[in-house]
């Protein structure tokens, strides 16, 4: 008989899971990030009128100094105050040229470091730009922004996070591909299956979720870097996990990487709840490993436009392959087990009508 399937967890539940956590990350928003935001919407108005500066009404509402500063937090997506923290061994800080007392110093791994000044030299032919650190009072001089950014990275966890993901990315993707690998032979060996993924092992619309915003993400992560790189030089500087408080692109990219997120914990708690503990690791390593490799294909794809027609095309195969392989729509008479079509019970060997 045909019976409507129980699910552990919900779509709807999913839903506002996904809006809670999101709630949740807002709250995380500190005061600094409050005024760095403001600072970027006032060079954002200030390069729209790019073409008016020198109007009197712009002279009168900023300073020369203040018109200069605005413009370099657009550009270069920081400013005075702004934090970092180096993750360099060391960093050599030049002294004042005016002050003959000060001598050169160091920072080291860890310190934290504050924009104090920032300075053009324009005869200096490897990078115009030079910019004052202070770690205290005592520790304090001048280094190329260059050399700057090379050896710090803002002091906030997620652009942390995504200096060290961007340091070890072939690392990470080579472990995570060994472990779909691993999770590959490990059923070939416990059931002498050669298929990646076996779909009908459960009855749950998660795991190609799971794999379709997982190229979605790809897809959409590909289009910024390429179609505007600037913004994610931004996000890298200024990060938030609110899409509410970022630009379109961003906020797009961040509600699918929840998505990203809260379908993988869907899938695994349906896992949990399906599977035996072996099974339930060959899948998982399996399935991870698959959506890491969709995730490279669509990333690499989108950046020669191929992946915005592949796009929709796996989106409908996923969905061909949850209606034909995973849906079970019918149960067993006899023992009460879920089943894709009427016919023998591949649990009980009932024959069901």
């Amino acid at each position: 008989m045909k019976i409507p399937t129980i699910k552990t967890l919900t779509l709807p539940a999913f839903i506002a899971m996904l809006f809670i956590s999101i709630g949740l990350a807002s709250c995380r928003e500190e005061s600094v990030k409050a005024s760095n935001a403001e600072a970027t919407e006032q060079a954002e108005a200030l390069q729209e009128n790019e073409d008016t500066v020198a109007d009197s009404t712009i002279r009168e509402e900023f300073t020369p100094e203040q018109i200069d500063s605005i413009r370099f937090i657009y550009q270069h997506h920081f400013g005075i105050n702004f934090n970092f923290e180096v993750t360099d061994d060391s960093l050599t800080l030049l002294p004042d040229k005016d002050n003959p007392i000060q001598d050169t110093c160091r920072v080291y791994k860890d310190n934290i470091i504050a924009v104090a000044s920032i300075r053009v030299e324009p005869s200096d032919s490897i990078d115009s730009i030079w910019v004052k650190v202070a770690r205290d009072q005592f520790t304090m001089g001048w280094i190329r922004e260059s050399e700057l950014l090379d050896g710090v990275v803002p002091n906030d966890t997620i652009s942390k996070a995504i200096k060290k993901v961007s340091g070890y990315r072939g690392i990470g993707i080579s472990v995570i591909l060994g472990l779909g690998m691993a999770g590959f032979l490990l059923r070939r060996a416990r059931h002498g299956s050669l298929r990646i993924a076996r779909f009908e092992d459960m009855d749950s619309i998660f795991p190609p979720l799971f794999m379709v915003l997982t190229a979605t993400l790809g897809t959409v992560y590909a289009s910024i870097r390429n179609f505007a790189p600037d913004l994610w030089q931004e996000y890298y500087f200024h990060p938030t996990l609110n899409p509410l408080t970022a630009t379109a692109p961003l906020a797009v990219l961040i509600v699918n990487a929840w998505l990203v997120l809260m379908s993988l914990l869907a899938m695994l708690d349906e896992i949990y709840h399906n599977l035996t503990f072996g099974n339930a690791v060959c899948y998982i390593l399996e399935t991870v490993g698959l959506a890491m490799v969709v995730y490279i294909f669509f990333y690499l794809t989108s950046f020669i436009y191929i992946g915005y027609i592949l796009l929709p095309i796996f989106i409908l195969a996923n969905y061909v392959v949850y209606k034909r392989f995973m849906q079970r729509r019918y149960v067993c008479g006899n023992c009460g087990k879920l089943m894709r079509r009427k016919g023998v019970c591949p649990n009980c060997g009932t024959l069901n009508e």
